[in-house]
């Protein structure tokens, strides 16, 4: 879902994957970013972005009501392979992850951890009909059989920003075009598509449906 402004640039509400699935979102508590598992509604902890992403910026992140959050100037910038890194503009540190708990620290170093991917509204709300079988029903193409979510690694596996679907791992920087598709879904309408596989190794076809609509945000 894309915004347009006064200069009809057309900017994307934009959120952030972490290595093992999980999305940067606002924790009021501390007044910043935190991580949390996909859930069945978006989350509060977006940045409005034209889409692909410049190669930097200092972005403002907003709230479900439109409202800017309380969240410390991070300088986003964009690798070469299509991941961002966000670094605190008053340290020039890099926003990383524990991944014993939904803190998200700040490292000198810049590794797997601190590398994250940006998913579009559509995206995210694909990822959400993946993650949630009461909003969504996804089924392999090849034998009909329904896999009830997507499974993200667990913390500390080597095979950053992939899922389980079945026994197939799927790439998911590779993936967000169909994401976005799914996102697009309407109530009870499907779509089969493919999704490219974990290093090259080939796509899984599927069969998907939105059964209901996401209500709500965190």
């Amino acid at each position: 879902m894309s915004i347009k402004n006064a200069f009809n640039v057309s900017f994307e509400r934009i959120w952030f994957l972490d290595a093992y699935g999980h999305v940067l979102c606002y924790a009021p508590y501390y007044k910043g970013l935190a991580r949390v598992p996909i859930l069945g509604m978006l989350l509060k902890g977006f940045v409005a972005l034209p889409y692909p992403l410049p190669i930097s910026s200092v972005p403002t992140w907003w709230g479900s009501a439109g409202s800017p959050l309380e969240v410390p100037e991070f300088l986003l910038e964009r690798t070469s392979d299509d991941f961002v890194t966000l670094r605190k503009k008053l340290t020039g540190e890099y926003l990383s992850i524990d991944v014993h708990n939904n803190k998200t620290p700040l490292v000198v170093g810049l590794n797997g951890w601190e590398r994250f991917l940006p998913i579009t509204h559509d995206m995210f709300q694909g990822l959400v009909l993946m993650t949630n079988p009461d909003i969504g029903e996804v089924r392999l193409a090849s034998t009909g059989q329904r896999v009830r979510e997507l499974v993200f690694p667990v913390g500390g596996a080597s095979e950053f920003h992939t899922a389980l679907l079945g026994d197939a791992r799927i790439d998911l920087k590779e993936s967000r075009v169909a994401f976005a598709a799914l996102g697009r879904l309407g109530v009870n309408e499907t779509v089969t598509l493919s999704l490219p596989l974990y290093e090259g190794k080939g796509h899984c076809i599927i069969t998907a449906t939105r059964l209901q609509p996401i209500v709500g945000e965190g």
